[in-house]
């Protein structure tokens, strides 16, 4: 009997299931609904979960000890928040592996301590060294400024954390009203 430990060790219908289990988790956490046919961005619209008019997420998920976040993907999630009526984009990526970890990653301004800064289209998430970083911190930056395409700066930040920050947001827009 052969026994597969590549990185494909998962069957598709684990993958998917998995999947699915996660993004009802984050519709769960924010109010919102799974996007039908997610995964088909072309079908879809785009994202894996969606709040009408104010956000967007895609939610990924690694067994291994590091996650590749490409500019591309937070770019192709902010483009599509943007066609679906001016939605916050933002990428949930849990690191399954015990304890789970869950981040949020958005494109952002607000000056949180730059942490990493690289001339390449990804960086590598590594579940440790951010789990450091956010006990540091409640957030932290990554600058990308890649040759001919701009300075681009995100936010990392627990999940649970990001919440929160909607929450309070949510709350000070209903107290201006």
């Amino acid at each position: 009997m052969y026994i597969s430990l590549s990185k494909d060790w998962m069957s598709n219908r684990d993958i998917r299931k998995r999947s699915q289990l996660q993004e009802k988790r984050a519709a769960n956490d924010v109010g919102g609904r799974t996007v039908a046919g997610s995964g088909a961005a072309k079908f879809s619209g785009g994202g894996d979960v969606r709040k009408q008019g104010e956000l967007r997420i895609e939610c990924k998920f690694t067994h291994r000890p590091a996650y590749s976040l490409k500019l591309s993907d937070l770019a192709k999630i902010r483009t599509q928040a943007i066609e679906g009526g001016l939605e916050f984009p933002v990428m949930q990526i849990e690191f399954v592996s015990a304890p789970a970890l869950k981040i949020a990653v958005f494109f952002d301004q607000l000056r949180y301590p730059i942490q990493k800064q690289t001339q390449n289209k990804s960086v590598s998430l590594r579940r440790d060294e951010v789990l450091r970083l956010l006990l540091k911190a409640p957030s932290y930056q990554i600058k990308f400024h890649p040759p001919r395409m701009g300075e681009h700066t995100v936010t990392v930040m627990r999940w649970t954390s990001f919440l929160e920050k909607m929450e309070e947001e949510n709350n000070a827009r209903d107290s201006d009203d």
